[in-house]
């Protein structure tokens, strides 16, 4: 087999073909473990929302920045650089993490395997979404495309919980699950090249953080639970106050191992709410979910008319 490690990086390469040209055994093994966790991840999420789109090609383009993106043709192009950020991330040692370090304890891959079905699975919500259907008809106006990524984050977020939830479900409490995959998502993101262009189409990760966490507070645990968008219930008040506690955990865990005179996520979330961010990128999935459900066929309107269905995400 050819190395493709070592051709222009501009190449694009199935998955098969990178993963062949390892050569370190190692390393190309944990690469197989990840991605057959995120071929599993995508499946249960593709069969979740009812999407009759199928599963896409995945493919490696041989780059070291660290990006991936969705193609309207149906494949998932991730650069090289974004594996090795998952599978090279230094984080906490699980016995020093500011979380429970229990779930952690069982696979050193555990947030590379998370981390990594985050990523595929916002790009796969491109697709089976139909958010490029969905902008040739509304136009290419910054409320959308903010709309797209919101929707993106979320239903990859609900995707990691899913997956994680099946695998270790009967072993870990409920929480345990949400705090691990909260976690995951948080080293993935906070320590990759920040996506905010100053456009408002890619929103700082702290913002987009900030609603991942409020996603993984509300989404139901199975079908007995009640949808509570509003935190009214105790239990999910007690929920809200944990995750709460493992964001900031996480973030004073980063702040202490880097630079300690940058912002960091507090100011930034301080910031979000005092300026109505928070609600804002709700208004504008509320004006585009209508039509997100229309040309992809799954519960996605969040209009005033419906305000709770997209519960079983």
């Amino acid at each position: 087999m050819q190395d493709f490690i070592d051709i222009d990086d501009a190449i694009i390469v199935s998955l098969d073909e990178y993963v062949d040209s390892i050569s370190d055994s190692s390393y190309r093994g944990r690469v197989l473990d990840v991605f057959n966790n995120v071929r599993e991840c995508l499946d249960r999420l593709s069969r979740r929302a009812g999407s009759t789109l199928g599963l896409p090609d995945i493919r490696v383009k041989l780059s070291d920045k660290k990006t991936a993106e969705a193609n309207p043709l149906g494949s998932i192009v991730l650069t090289r650089g974004i594996i090795d950020h998952c599978l090279n991330l230094k984080t906490p040692a699980f016995q020093e993490r500011p979380e429970d370090p229990a779930l952690f304890a069982l696979d050193p891959d555990l947030a590379a395997m998370l981390g990594m079905a985050w990523i595929v699975s916002h790009e796969y919500a491109h697709l089976y979404r139909a958010h490029h259907a969905v902008e040739a008809f509304l136009g290419s106006e910054v409320y959308v495309l903010r709309a797209f990524e919101h929707d993106a984050d979320l239903v990859a977020a609900a995707a990691v919980f899913r997956q994680l939830q099946s695998i270790v479900g009967f072993l870990f409490s409920d929480i345990q699950v949400r705090q691990c995959t909260l976690s995951s998502i948080y080293w993935i993101v906070r320590t990759l090249p920040d996506t905010h262009d100053r456009t408002g189409v890619h929103p700082p990760f702290s913002e987009r953080f900030f609603q991942i966490l409020l996603k993984l507070v509300t989404v139901v645990t199975d079908g007995s639970e009640i949808y509570d968008p509003d935190c009214l219930r105790p239990e999910t008040q007690v929920r809200r106050e944990l995750l709460i506690k493992t964001a900031v955990a996480c973030e004073k865990a980063h702040k202490g191992c880097n630079d300690r005179s940058s912002k960091g996520y507090f100011s930034e979330w301080q910031e979000y709410i005092e300026r109505n961010g928070h609600t804002d990128i709700i208004y504008d999935w509320m004006k585009v979910s209508p039509h997100v459900e229309r040309f992809s066929g799954t519960i996605a309107d969040m209009s005033r008319q419906n305000p709770y269905r997209g519960k079983i995400l």
